[in-house]
């Protein structure tokens, strides 16, 4: 990603959020069906990040005007990119017994360890714990 001058592809969580992290002008697509949609959108309008490209554009090869716009961008996105080991160091205090009352604002949170906790049992990542995260 590093390497790139924009991205092109359909939007999601995971190319938004690389898209953010590298600041780097993301031409996407929409996705049918995707309720999370307009909410990643707003992120990529916020940070001036995104260009959307019509279907019909992408299909036919009528790149030009998206991608001149996109390296016109000047993605502003400052925030934290080290979402990984915040969470791991969250299951990490949590398994130890810190901090593991939840809080009225760590809903979210929470939720997302429980989500991040079930993707690594669905995808055999066994060897993957909040210790070995944290120390890489």
């Amino acid at each position: 990603m590093a390497a790139c001058d924009y991205m092109i592809g359909k939007i999601g969580y995971g190319t938004v959020s690389e898209a953010l992290s590298y600041k780097l002008p993301f031409v996407f697509v929409r996705r049918d069906f995707f309720n999370e949609e307009p909410f990643v959108r707003n992120m990529l309008e916020y940070y001036q990040n995104g260009v959307e490209m019509i279907r019909r554009d992408l299909l036919t090869g009528r790149w030009a005007p998206y991608l001149q716009r996109a390296i016109s961008l000047k993605p502003c996105y400052e925030g934290g990119v080290d979402g990984g080991k915040v969470t791991a160091r969250i299951l990490q205090d949590m398994d130890f017994g810190k901090n593991n009352t939840p809080q009225k604002n760590h809903a979210f949170t929470v939720l997302n360890i429980c989500n991040l906790v079930y993707f690594w049992e669905k995808t055999c990542l066994r060897s993957v714990t909040p210790t070995n995260v944290i120390n890489h």
